[in-house]
């Protein structure tokens, strides 16, 4: 491209060329003020130059426009150059780092190019496997397997994607995509193979474990219904359907509170949604609204939200028993406790039980009459006895059927809330036993002999009076029982000249 000294050149070439007038011109054309030919030439010349450089000034402005617009192209293309150059880096490092199994065949089967990944795993360099066929570097065929998925790509011109597991035992995902050129023509095929042996070891344990999760919902007594988080059901297990006299079939998709409408209940719910806290209640009374000839019904249940890592309530887990037969039993077992407690305080005996230390763990009215309100929680020798330590001998009537597991009895004296003493018989036997059969509660009821003691001492006090009469007398006396002495005393002894034992050996008769 010429430069500025250059384009101005031909101008002084034509300035130097100009032709100047001549010596001698004749004197009528200067009187006349006309040009002479060669003036005319030389104008007409002159012009033409001038229009040639302005010509070549627009010129060279646009070629000099035009040589920085390619510098800045030539720029701007290197640059683009570049970053071609590195995304094609990148990305060849980023396909050269994957685990996946990469290659592209042509149309032969012959591989073209394979990622590193790929070479590996057939133990070979990616320049090694350039140029071998599949069935020989895989499986060493000398033809193509018969159900070829790259074939049946390239045939169909369509993408093939398949599971495929090797003898070795791993499993693989292998995708096969047509190539094409740009006139629509397949030339080749790209394949990308995952190792998917993990995955599938972890979903068949998954399904194992699904399927161990179904066996027990299925079998377990426990009434189970998953649900979303607007209560619709999602699932339930067989003992939830069959409490309702339905196939599990019928409840996913509608919703709890349409089949079991209950007001309350339903705010349990929302609040669970909405906190994400648990819900558990115990006996809680429900009437079906569909059998209101069921009956007023008794459940355990329980109510858990399923949340995503962000804390969001994604599932409601609903569990259920049916409780109304215990909650019967208690009731029942509550009304007998108080026949029972009834029958037991209205013994006029006082009755006590106690446990393997000798507390007090429970006493009837009458003990506590006696003894005072205080003495459940008491020791027994200490309650009854006003002892520090167990009753003497050792060991005492309630530690022996500990012990043995049999009834034992006595009597025994004791002092009331009054300080008084008084006697009792006590009966002693096995209230509650161990599964070994052991006892772990003793029951000791105990009868008020204190009248009769009192009497048995008033009798043998007077026995000794009268026996002392009888053998100071200063006259015989004798008691006869049928045809034999049975008691003489020593006033007699002497009158007769028997010994007292020689006496009472011999028959009445024989001293008449």
């Amino acid at each position: 491209m010429p430069n500025s000294k250059d384009e101005k050149r031909p101008v002084e070439k034509i300035r130097k060329a100009r032709p100047s007038r001549k010596k001698y011109e004749p004197i009528s054309s200067i009187a006349a003020g006309e040009d002479t030919p060669d003036e005319r030439d030389s104008m007409k010349k002159e012009k033409y130059r001038d229009h040639l450089e302005e010509l070549i000034k627009e010129r060279t402005a646009e070629l000099t426009k035009t040589r920085e617009v390619m510098k800045l192209q030539a720029i701007e293309r290197n640059r683009a150059e570049q970053t071609l150059r590195e995304i094609e880096r990148e990305q060849s490092t980023v396909i050269e780092n994957l685990s996946d199994l990469i290659v592209y065949r042509n149309k032969d089967l012959e591989t073209v190019w394979a990622s590193k990944s790929m070479a590996d795993w057939h133990g070979m360099t990616q320049e090694q496997i350039v140029g071998r066929v599949c069935y020989k570097a895989r499986y060493g065929r000398n033809d193509p397997c018969e159900d070829c998925h790259i074939v049946e790509a390239m045939k169909s011109g369509k993408r093939r994607e398949l599971e495929k597991q090797l003898p070795d035992g791993k499993c693989w995902h292998v995708i096969v995509n047509p190539a094409f050129n740009d006139s629509g023509e397949i030339v080749g095929t790209i394949e990308v193979s995952q190792d998917i042996t993990e995955r599938k070891q972890s979903e068949e344990a998954l399904r194992e474990t699904n399927g161990l999760l179904e066996t027990i919902l299925d079998h377990t007594h426990m009434m189970v219904a998953y649900l979303d988080p607007q209560f619709n059901f999602v699932r339930v297990n067989r003992a939830y359907a069959e409490a309702d006299e339905r196939q599990p079939s019928f409840f996913p998709g509608k919703n709890h509170f349409d089949l079991y409408p209950n007001e309350e209940n339903e705010e349990i719910f929302r609040h669970v949604v909405e906190t994400g806290i648990p819900y558990f209640t115990y006996a809680r009374p429900f009437e079906y609204a569909e059998h209101p000839e069921w009956g007023i019904s008794y459940w355990d249940w329980s109510l858990v939200p399923i949340k995503q890592q962000q804390g969001i309530v994604t599932g409601l887990v609903l569990t259920l028993a049916d409780v109304t037969a215990r909650k019967r039993a208690e009731e029942a077992l509550q009304a007998s406790e108080g026949k029972l407690s009834a029958m037991l305080q209205s013994i006029a005996d006082p009755m006590s039980m106690m446990d393997g230390d000798l507390n007090i763990i429970w006493a009837n009215e009458k003990a506590m009459n006696i003894f005072g309100d205080d003495i459940v929680g008491r020791k027994c020798y200490e309650a009854y006895h006003g002892r520090n330590e167990p009753c003497e001998p050792h060991p005492c009537l309630t530690l022996k059927v500990f012990k043995d597991g049999m009834v034992h009895e006595h009597d025994t004296q004791v002092v009331d809330k009054d300080g008084k003493s008084r006697y009792f018989h006590c009966s002693a036997n096995a209230a509650l036993r161990d599964e070994q059969g052991k006892p772990t509660t003793v029951l000791e009821i105990s009868k008020d002999i204190t009248d009769q003691k009192l009497a048995e001492q008033a009798l043998r006090e007077s026995e000794n009076s009268y026996r002392a009469v009888v053998e100071n007398a200063a006259e015989g006396i004798v008691v006869v029982q049928g045809e034999t002495l049975q008691f003489v005393n020593p006033a007699l002894v002497s009158m007769i000249g028997y010994s007292k034992e020689e006496l009472l050996t011999r028959p009445f008769i024989e001293f008449i």
